[in-house]
């Protein structure tokens, strides 16, 4: 079960990826094979990330039987499912 708390610590490793990420393109000459090696890092992590919170806030959400969270929750994981769509498609045609 993943909690509130390992979903922050997640935010927070996507960040210092994020920041590696910058560093590198940063550099006068960015180095290709690190940036590809971060950027899949990045996909990974964030797409694992999405699947915790949907599996761990939406769902708690939608059990909880109050009717606007289980609105915005269900309106979320709507636009979570074609941002998903979407995001795998641009990682693929990478």
């Amino acid at each position: 079960m993943i909690t509130i708390s390992d979903l922050c610590d997640e935010h927070r490793k996507l960040e210092a990826m994020v920041a590696k990420l910058m560093a590198i393109v940063a550099a006068p000459v960015a180095d290709a094979a690190a940036v590809a090696g971060i950027r899949w890092q990045i996909a990974q992590a964030l797409l694992d990330h999405c699947r915790h919170e949907d599996a761990e806030v939406y769902n708690r959400l939608l059990a909880s039987g109050d009717r606007v969270a289980t609105d915005v929750a269900w309106r979320f994981r709507q636009e979570f499912g074609a941002l998903s769509a979407a995001y795998t498609g641009y990682i693929s045609d990478w």
